[in-house]
């Protein structure tokens, strides 16, 4: 068992280091980002590429709000299947634990990012904000302070 947790969280670091957005600083104090120090920071509206288009303020607002249903999988490859209401509320079950956890969302458009609040303590790796980036149809969340991410199509 810890040789195979070892290796799956070799594959995990793997995996996001090779889909993390470039990173630059960005001052405390900007609208959307941490107080503390320097935070992990993409350009407002990138060009095409291998990560994808990021969604900005307007865009990330509409995609939310009519998004619905969808089945996300997060970096360790289980599937989240999560339930977004145009009200900013939001059901997140774990397909593998049947886990489950109510929880809320809210568009920050000037940081161009979307931050989550899970009830269930259990989910805590999804409690952080997330920058959303398309490419061909694929979504990528990922967060904004940590190297959690998922994927979805919709």
């Amino acid at each position: 068992m810890p040789a195979r947790s070892a290796l799956a969280l070799q594959k995990f670091r793997s995996e996001a280091a090779s889909v993390a957005p470039p990173a630059m600083a960005v001052p405390s104090g900007q609208p959307g980002q941490p107080a503390q120090g320097a935070a992990a920071y993409a350009p407002a509206r990138p060009a095409a590429g291998p990560q994808g288009r990021q969604l900005t303020g307007a865009e990330l607002a509409s995609h939310f709000t009519h998004l619905g249903r969808i089945n996300a999988i997060a970096p360790s490859g289980i599937t989240l299947w999560m339930q977004v209401r145009e009200s900013g509320g939001l059901d997140v079950t774990n397909s593998v634990t049947r886990g489950y956890s109510p929880g809320s969302y809210r568009i920050e458009p000037e940081a161009n990012q979307i931050c989550f609040e899970m009830a269930n303590p259990t989910f805590s790796a999804m409690q952080t904000c997330y920058r959303l980036t398309e490419a061909d149809g694929r979504f990528v969340m990922r967060s904004a302070t940590s190297p959690y991410y998922f994927s979805y199509t919709k």
